[in-house]
């Protein structure tokens, strides 16, 4: 009896939260070792400072999705389940398009690899229509070209348009 009254007040651990609490032990661990590169500066970024800012984020997020899982729902606001959440298609779909782009990268550079890579995680996430992703995968891979190569100097490869 006893133990049925303490299930029922301790909170489960969703599969969102155990996901961020592994996420972010292997964060930890990849924070640790971008520690060990040289970082640099805004202006004169070394190779460690983007692996740092990334994992950063990552972990934040990661943290911010545990904070969120155990606040009390609003009654009437559960939210629901559906295929994007559920559909385990998905990830291996993300997991091919990075494994090719990590081989076409060089070889068609950052640029022609960025947007086909860029839309298919769009249209796996079921982004608006076909012609938006495409727009959108154009826009944002071209701003994270200029900001990266332009502004702060990182060598992005070039491929068969350089």
């Amino acid at each position: 009896m006893a133990e049925d009254i303490r299930r029922v007040h301790m909170k489960t651990l969703t599969k969102n939260v155990k996901g961020s609490i592994g996420i972010v032990i292997i964060g930890l661990i990849y924070l640790y070792e971008a520690l060990k590169l040289p970082l640099g500066s805004l202006r004169a970024p070394d190779s460690g400072l983007l692996p740092l800012i990334f994992v950063s984020a990552l972990i934040g997020f990661c943290l911010l999705q545990i904070v969120i899982d155990f606040l009390p729902k609003k009654q009437g606001h559960e939210k629901k389940v559906d295929e994007e959440t559920t559909d385990p298609k998905k990830p291996i779909i993300i997991i091919v398009a990075l494994c090719v782009f990590c081989l076409v990268l060089n070889k068609l550079g950052f640029i022609l690899s960025a947007i086909p890579l860029t839309f298919v995680a769009l249209r796996v996430m079921q982004y608006k229509s076909r012609g938006v992703s495409l727009v959108v995968s154009v826009i944002v891979t071209l701003i994270i070209y200029l900001v990266f190569s332009e502004l702060l100097g990182v060598y992005l490869p070039p491929g068969i348009l350089g």
